[in-house]
């Protein structure tokens, strides 16, 4: 949750109005609901119940991320977990600290520390996103954009990963060389920077038995490995013969779709992102919408219906969160 939210709502709101303004040509909706009239309801179900243990999958790989902080069973960290990521719904990005925070709350351990574990989390997807991106381009016939931007992003990834391990292993070094190399920016965005990258080397420090690294890469995999099964039956279900490559190439997209600004339940950017994959693969516009209107509502029911059903169960403070962000985002990194 960044320090306005109402301002990154609103433009995240005005992104989506202007992707709907362009996917929406041409679509014939009559058609769109034909299609969805049509569906094979046994793999719509298949697929419900594929994305419905992603929640339990992914509690289960932050209590092994949290196991060197704090031991948790699986009945108290699921329901903090599910009404974290439920927040996302409502306003965008609010879950990445909201999750931490009601662990905090709940376990009486620093906010800062369990805050560390979700970077873990997103190193790990990183490195999962890196996997799917190299086995798309060497499966798959794609636009040259499409790979210049594939290439481009493994790069990136790479070239993150190596600076975040040399912060890692010499610490003084490593930060010499971050602010040499971002000293052209403002003080302000190299404050920001130097946040965000030593927020990742915290992470890591978190994690140091191979064994648990394996475990929550593996875990890692299966949790995308559900996605990509739950997508692939919305294919089958709509009768669109497409392979379980270009369900990773939808899965891809969408990910980087949503991390983008957007409205709230990040309305159209998703549906926008499970468009401009399925177009690459000469799928009509309208079935297209049929599958992002699918997808969406699936993966936006699951996250609401675990969220409601557990939220009642839970005592948080949105202003103590927010105190607590304001003294976080206020403290320089060390670099120590």
């Amino acid at each position: 949750m960044g320090r306005n939210p109402v301002k990154k709502i609103i433009i995240g709101s005005l992104l989506s109005i202007a992707l709907i303004f362009f996917f929406i040509g041409g679509v014939d909706f009559d058609k769109v609901l034909e299609i969805l009239g049509n569906s094979n309801y046994l793999y719509l179900a298949l697929a419900a119940l594929t994305l419905s243990i992603i929640p339990f999958a992914r509690s289960l790989r932050w209590r092994v991320i949290l196991s060197p902080i704090v031991k948790m069973n699986r009945k108290e960290l699921i329901p903090l977990d599910s009404v974290g990521y439920m927040s996302n719904m409502v306003l965008p990005r609010v879950g990445d600290v909201l999750r931490p925070y009601l662990v905090s709350n709940k376990m009486n351990i620093p906010f800062s520390s369990v805050l560390a574990t979700t970077i873990v989390e997103k190193i790990f997807d990183l490195i999962i996103i890196m996997v799917m991106i190299v086995i798309i381009l060497s499966s798959l016939s794609l636009p040259s954009w499409v790979s210049s931007i594939g290439y481009s992003l493994i790069a990136s990834i790479i070239i993150l990963s190596v600076l975040i391990a040399f912060l890692y292993v010499k610490p003084e070094r490593g930060y010499k060389l971050l602010n040499w190399l971002i000293r052209r920016f403002s003080q302000k965005t190299q404050d920001k920077i130097n946040r965000v990258i030593h927020s990742f080397v915290d992470g890591l420090k978190i994690i140091t038995k191979p064994k648990d690294m394996l475990v929550i890469f593996l875990f890692s995999l299966f949790l995308w490995g559900l996605s990509v099964f739950a997508i692939y039956n919305l294919f089958t279900s709509l009768s669109l013969d497409l392979s379980p490559a270009v369900a990773l190439v939808v899965l891809t997209f969408v990910m980087l779709g949503v991390s983008l600004p957007s409205a709230p339940a990040n309305l159209l950017t998703f549906h926008a992102a499970c468009i401009l994959a399925l177009e690459l693969f000469a799928i009509s516009r309208d079935e297209a919408w049929a599958f992002a209107f699918v997808y969406h509502g699936l993966f936006t029911a699951v996250a609401f219906i675990f969220g409601i059903l557990f939220i009642f169960f839970i005592d948080f403070s949105f202003v103590e969160l927010k105190n607590k962000l304001r003294f976080l985002l206020s403290k320089k990194p060390s670099h120590g």
